[in-house]
């Protein structure tokens, strides 16, 4: 080989690195950049469920209320029962969103739901409030919230412990 050739065989050479360390940055730093997105959009996600069971909870067409006095973390069995009715209304759709919503008052109190899934849960004792049925292929990310609280029932005239899940999707 002449020197001319060697000289162009190791610029092209270097070029080629070049190019293989760029390329494998690219991918790293696009792989991390997924990671983070994924985070966010989780995050956002559980944000919403927060703010959706809130919702929830301060509806006055659900809370329990004592002479005219809100109570905190209290929803109302014939309410939640009469909510049913009207759970397709446009004006909750655009509330409530993509929301997948049920009130649970658990035989034992001290039964652990905290990792039961959406069939299990289906399969204790509720009320649904809300069901927005979304197609599966559209869901990006469901998140799910549990919040304690007490149902109470005017016709026995009394307060039962219950689980409040919501389970926020998007697309």
């Amino acid at each position: 080989m002449k020197k001319a050739q060697v000289n162009a065989f190791m610029s092209v050479l270097v070029i080629v690195f070049f190019l293989a360390f760029a390329m494998i940055g690219f991918v790293i730093y696009g792989s991390q950049q997924l990671r983070e997105t994924e985070l966010d959009v989780r995050q956002a996600s559980e944000e919403r469920a927060r703010e959706i069971t809130n919702v929830i909870l301060a509806m006055p067409e659900l809370r329990c209320s004592t002479n005219n006095q809100w109570e905190r973390f209290c929803l109302d069995e014939t309410k939640i029962k009469a909510f049913q009715e009207k759970r397709d209304d446009p004006y909750y759709r655009d509330i409530l969103g993509f929301t997948f919503a049920m009130v649970i008052k658990p035989s034992d109190p001290l039964d652990d739901l905290s990792s039961a899934t959406p069939a299990q849960i289906q399969s204790l004792q509720h009320r649904v409030i809300i069901d927005n049925p979304i197609a599966e292929g559209n869901i990006v990310t469901a998140e799910q919230t549990q919040t304690p609280i007490t149902v109470f029932n005017p016709e026995t005239n009394r307060y039962d412990y219950g689980i409040l899940f919501v389970e926020v999707s998007s697309r």
